[in-house]
């Protein structure tokens, strides 16, 4: 897929959003036009985004501040305002990620850089209002491409960009069909779990909960291949989670240790996600209730 572009505003505080662009999307770039100045040096002279430090922590700041309001819209602004300006050194981290797959100098804050703006992407998403989810992904991308240019950074590819997404509004696309189904549900930030988890659900009925995360059906396949030749797991065991697409495995972290089910998401059974949205959640629910008759604590 080929993410579509558009024009840029006049640049005029003034300026009002496009034919057919979301408001919010309109209000954040221009606010960044009014904040932040073009850069002197493009891209091929200039990698060093440091005095964007100061922006970045002030917008994440905000969005934070805005989950303790009920102003909707504010909330959606600051989350999206905090999702863009992240993304000049999060599509640096990017590039030297996937050039360097065997580490390189300061991996550890690349990796972290990428983790946080992956947050700010599931906070955004979630802060959006229904009429705004449609063509999200490409009305960010076009976008970061605007902000990325504006300062002087590489964006992402498109391929690189897709890859985020795609990954992200799966994990969205189930937390959103267990909250419709009436269990309470928080996806956790990366930047504060340890232990894999993706989701934490509860049923309001019984109050036992489970951890979940979340899998392509590749990923879950090559898990479990992992967990057998750690010993963690059993053959026995392997082809039960590879039969129902879920296994439950103990995770650790210091002196921790915290039960996650490994929950197989496979698009070919569950169909394509549009607007952050399984088409029909029927199947998804019932191994939802399967699961935690299995491993409800």
């Amino acid at each position: 897929m080929r993410w579509r572009r558009f024009g840029l505003l006049s640049g005029k505080a003034t300026a009002k959003p496009r034919e057919g662009e979301k408001v919010i999307f309109a209000a954040v770039e221009q606010e960044l036009r009014n904040e932040v100045a073009i850069a002197r040096k493009r891209w091929h002279q200039h990698t060093d985004f440091d005095y964007l430090r100061p922006i970045v922590d002030s917008a994440k700041q905000r969005a934070r501040i805005t989950e303790q309001g009920n102003d909707a819209d504010a909330k959606a602004r600051a989350w999206l305002r905090a999702f863009i300006v992240q993304a000049p050194h999060a599509a640096q981290a990017q590039s030297q990620m996937d050039k360097h797959r065997h580490g390189f100098h300061d991996r550890a804050n690349r990796v972290m850089e990428l983790i946080d703006f992956n947050d700010a992407y599931v906070s955004t998403v979630l802060a959006m209002p229904p009429d705004h989810l449609h063509g999200f992904n490409d009305d960010t991308k076009r976008l970061i491409d605007w902000f990325c240019k504006r300062v002087g950074a590489w964006t992402f590819s498109d391929e690189q960009f897709e890859a985020i997404a795609h990954g992200l509004s799966r994990e969205i696309a189930v937390y959103n069909a267990v909250k419709a189904a009436g269990f309470g549900a928080e996806m956790t930030t990366r930047s504060e779990d340890a232990f894999g988890i993706d989701i934490h659900i509860i049923d309001r009925t019984t109050g036992r909960r489970i951890n979940v995360d979340i899998k392509t059906a590749s990923a879950f396949h090559y898990r479990l291949i992992e967990l057998l030749s750690e010993g963690r797991i059993s053959d026995a065991d392997m082809d039960l989670a590879e039969t129902r697409g879920y296994a439950a495995v103990y995770n650790s972290h210091d002196d921790e240790k915290i039960r996650v089910v490994l929950w197989r998401i496979d698009h070919e059974t569950l169909g394509n996600i549009q607007d952050f949205a399984f088409a029909n959640t029927e199947q998804l629910i019932r191994e939802l209730g399967e699961i935690f008759t299995a491993y409800g604590e």
